[in-house]
């Protein structure tokens, strides 16, 4: 091969080069546009959160449990979890961009595999009644409704918990 041939093969695939970077900066350049302005949501979301009792819906469970509001101590089912698997959370929010600047996924993606890992923590937080922190039903409370499943009754209110992805 002479030269001449090595420097036109070296330029063929230079170019080649080139022009798949050019195409990855403009797709990571889409991608952090949209990254900008979305988000993912972890909480009790819809508009339809059928009743958990008689006369309370879920929202106004879930209300009553978190921030220990009337007589109810604070049962946090979703704040709880993040403060608890924070490291977690954070590792998996930094392979989910990880992923979308190396291209492997889409910034959508990245955030629907965060939200579905924040809301797999919110369950864990009711299957361990918060990994112990949760003060015990009163035995009164315990009485009435036959079980001393701490946020478990009807499981309206775990089943309410949900995550979506915004402004995407």
């Amino acid at each position: 091969m002479t030269a001449i041939e090595i420097d036109k093969a070296t330029s063929k695939k230079t170019a080649s080069i080139a022009k798949k970077l050019n195409k990855h900066i403009i797709d990571l350049s889409k991608e952090l546009a949209i990254a900008k302005k979305a988000s993912v949501v972890v909480g009790l979301l819809g508009d339809d959160l059928g009743p958990d009792a008689p006369y309370r819906s879920a929202l106004e469970v879930g209300v009553t449990h978190e921030f220990g509001l009337g007589r109810c101590p604070i049962r946090s089912f979703i704040r709880l979890p993040f403060k608890v698997k924070a490291d977690e959370m954070s590792k998996a929010i930094e392979n989910g961009f990880k992923a979308v600047s190396s291209g492997t996924t889409t910034t959508e993606r990245a955030l629907g595999l965060i939200g579905a890992r924040a809301n797999n923590y919110v369950i864990e937080a009711f299957e361990t009644e918060g990994w112990g922190k949760w003060k015990p039903l009163h035995p009164y409370t315990i009485m009435m409704k036959g079980s001393s499943a701490i946020l478990i009754d009807t499981g309206t209110l775990r089943r309410s918990v949900t995550w979506e992805v915004r402004d995407v």
